[in-house]
Order: structure tokens, then sequence, then C-alpha cells
């Protein structure tokens, strides 16, 4: 096989995936990367990464702690860059010495999933509103049952309301 044929693979991944070395400089990135950035590689390559794509004042704190060995191997973080929010996930790239030389990122849109659990937790708290005001409701019901209850015994009249909780209610 030849080695041309990543170049192929590394652009036909959607997400957008870029090489760093451990200064951040870019030297590798695939289509998707450039896209986002708005930029070709050329004018990508050799330039700080939040410089290009994601844009910010440095290094993502994980990264940093990749490149640096205080962390592992890998990190994982939420980004988020035009308008978008994407998983980063870094990983690092060792040559011979063994030692970080690189890092790999590879940025997952993950947006419709961020407004899905958001629309998610929203419903979630209307249901608890809509549950706390019916079940409030139904208590101060059964709390009148009770009560019509209390009276109706109080005058020797049968129950009304046998279903309501007459165990609160004195035998006549």
């Amino acid at each position: 096989m030849r080695t041309d044929i990543w170049r192929y693979v590394f652009d036909a991944i959607e997400d957008p995936i870029f090489l760093h070395d451990a200064e951040f400089r870019v030297r590798l990135a695939n289509r998707a990367y450039c896209h986002e950035a708005g930029l070709s590689e050329a004018q990508a390559l050799g330039n700080l990464y939040w410089e290009v794509f994601p844009l910010g004042k440095g290094p993502l704190p994980g990264c940093d702690a990749v490149v640096h060995e205080r962390n592992g191997a890998s990190s994982l973080e939420e980004v988020r860059a035009g308008g978008k929010i994407y998983l980063s996930r870094g990983y690092a790239v060792r040559v011979e010495s063994g030692q970080p030389s690189y890092s790999l990122h590879i940025l997952s849109n993950i947006t419709e999933i961020k407004q899905a659990q958001f629309n998610l937790t929203e419903q979630l708290e209307e249901l608890r509103r809509w549950h706390d005001v019916m079940l409030g409701r139904e208590m101060r019901i059964l709390d009148l049952k009770q009560e019509v209850n209390q009276l109706l015994v109080q005058a020797g009249q049968p129950l009304r309301y046998p279903s309501a909780d007459n165990e609160a209610i004195p035998k006549a």
C-alpha cells in the first residue's frame, strides 16, 4: 500500500482533525479542519493551533497537560467555536524517544446532542413543575374529602368519599 493513501483516508474523515507539535504549531490538518478554519492547509500549517481553529488565547487545558505529560496520553474536553460545540479528543503522539512530540486532535461536532440534552432537561423541569402542581392539587382535594367526611361523621351521616384516607377520621 502506498503511504499517500493515508492522506486520502485522513481527508475522508468528516470530523476536523489536526496534528500539532510540542510548541502547539499545526503540522498536519485534514480537509474538514481546514474548512472549519476557513483556511487552506498551507495557510494553517506552522501556526499556533488556537490562532487557526478553534480560536482561543492558548492551548486547551487538556492538550497542554497531554503535551507536557501531566495527565496521561489523552484528553477529552468540550470546546465552543463558531457557534458550534465540539468534543475535543487529544492524543499524545510519541516518537523514538518516547516523549510526546505531537498531539493529534479529533473535534467531533456535538452541537445537536448538546441542544437535545438541553431540550430534554427543559422538558423534564416542565414535567416536574406540572407534577408538583398536580400532586399539590390532588393532596388539597384529598384534604377536602377528609374534612367533608369528618363533618359527615360529626353530623351522623354516611361517608361521601370512602376512598379518602379514612384512618385520620375519628370513629363515631
